[in-house]
């Protein structure tokens, strides 16, 4: 892995932290179903147009397992018609990249691009090539980090007399282009951690107002609470007793919930955090609810069904006698009598 880390001539990107693991890192920005793909860096912030990405596969050329000992390689191609701000000249540039990644393990991953470029003029005099070195570390407290650096180098296949030139603009944008795409991680990650916490502020910009603050959170205040007590289950005359007992318990439970719940939003003020840790308690509670309240629908079906084979038999056992209110307690008590002409 360290003979394996041959940095190119020219550095694209410092050292940056990324609060991640490798695993995470590959999933949420290299995965082919990855949520935060390059193609939606360059398509929403470069401005890169027709963007194509192939699917993940083994590499064609065979010679590229000779970089060190990696447990996997994958490769993919790329391309992109990609915007240019020359003054003269074409305002666009069809660009083809080729991917390669490596893996080692659990000791990092390293990410190696090869671009050209077509439609420019001197644009087969060069290509160039970049390394990602991907490389797990930890914080203070033990929590999984990653460290993400990047060199690259111009390798000029032809001779120009504009390779000063050439190199002055590749280098430029090269760097803008990766501390834009560190800042679309990083943010990336952020969201992650919100939806891990399963806690949506309820106000994401800073600079709204106190009382918008206040009117979003009753708002929100009133929909759930409104969710809850609309899953307390309506009484149904025609139950057995026992399952109306069910129902009544429930429903006195349901309510008991609501007013302790009222309170405690309104003890909440303006505090955002803890009105949303409240809703997330409230969001709790209604699907404990309405799960209390299938169950006992589905023991009054049952009950009921009780109920009609039970009529069905008595309908067809004349030698039976049974209470007059058998058929409307859930499990009737028969009584057998016999004949008078059959005793022995």
């Amino acid at each position: 892995w360290e003979a394996s880390k041959k940095l190119h001539d020219h550095v694209a990107l410092e050292p940056t932290e990324l609060s991640c693991s490798l695993d995470e890192f590959f999933d949420l920005f290299f995965h082919d179903e990855a949520p935060y793909p390059l193609a939606k860096y360059q398509r929403e912030e470069i401005g890169d147009k027709e963007v194509r990405f192939s699917t993940w596969g083994l590499p064609t050329d065979a010679s590229k397992s000779a970089n060190g000992t990696p447990t996997s390689i994958f490769e993919r191609k790329i391309d992109y018609i990609h915007p240019l701000n020359n003054a003269m000249g074409p305002s666009e540039a069809k660009t083809y990249r080729t991917q390669s990644l490596f893996r080692y393990g659990r000791h990092g991953i390293l990410l190696s691009n090869v671009t050209k470029v077509e439609g420019i003029p001197m644009a087969d005099c060069f290509q160039i090539h970049d390394l990602w070195i991907v490389e797990p570390t930890s914080d203070s407290s033990g929590s999984p980090r990653l460290m993400l650096s990047v060199s690259f180098e111009i390798n000029f296949v032809k001779r120009t007399m504009f390779k000063s030139l050439i190199q002055k603009n590749v280098k430029s944008e090269t760097k803008k282009w990766f501390n834009g795409y560190v800042e679309m991680l990083q943010k990336a990650l952020e969201d992650q951690q919100q939806r891990a916490l399963h806690l949506e502020p309820l106000v994401m910009e800073e600079d709204v107002s106190e009382q918008t603050k206040i009117t979003a959170a009753i708002s929100l205040e009133e929909e759930v609470v409104m969710n809850l007590e609309s899953s307390a289950p309506d009484m149904n005359l025609n139950s057995p007793p026992s399952v109306r007992t069910m129902f009544e318990t429930v429903a006195t439970a349901t309510s008991s919930i609501v007013r302790f719940l009222h309170q405690a939003l309104s003890s909440a003020g303006t505090d955002a955090v803890f009105k949303a840790a409240l809703i997330v308690l409230i969001l709790v509670l209604t699907a404990q609810v309405m799960s209390m309240k299938k169950n006992i629908i589905s023991m009054e079906s049952h009950l009921a069904g009780m109920q009609k084979q039970m009529e069905i038999i008595l309908k067809h056992t004349d030698h039976l006698s049974v209470p007059h209110n058998a058929v409307t307690d859930p499990i009737p008590s028969i009584q057998f009598s016999i004949p008078a002409e059959s005793k022995e």
